[in-house]
């Protein structure tokens, strides 16, 4: 477990780095002062994230964005900008 609560694998350790899996081919290079405490071999995997029932089987679906409403957001926020400018 790492000062700012991520928790892991240890892959490898050097003299100043520890590589960490975080997740399935994840993994995170850290220096070995950021790791706090060892936890005892298995601890992952009986850990169950709160609420949750299965992370995997849930799929986002990305919400298309026609490239007329970015035409439309670009030239909005160009015009906002010029009216501030104005009033200052």
């Amino acid at each position: 477990m790492t000062n700012g609560g991520v928790l892991g694998l240890i892959l490898n350790v050097s003299e100043s780095y520890v590589i960490v899996e975080i997740a399935p081919t994840i993994e995170i290079t850290l220096l070995k002062s950021s790791v706090q405490t060892l936890l005892p071999k298995g601890t992952l995997k009986s850990i169950d994230p709160k609420g949750s029932k299965s992370h995997k089987n849930r799929a986002i679906k990305p919400t298309p964005v026609s490239d007329n409403s970015k035409a439309e957001e670009s030239s909005e926020t160009a015009s906002n900008k010029d009216d501030e400018t104005e009033k200052k």
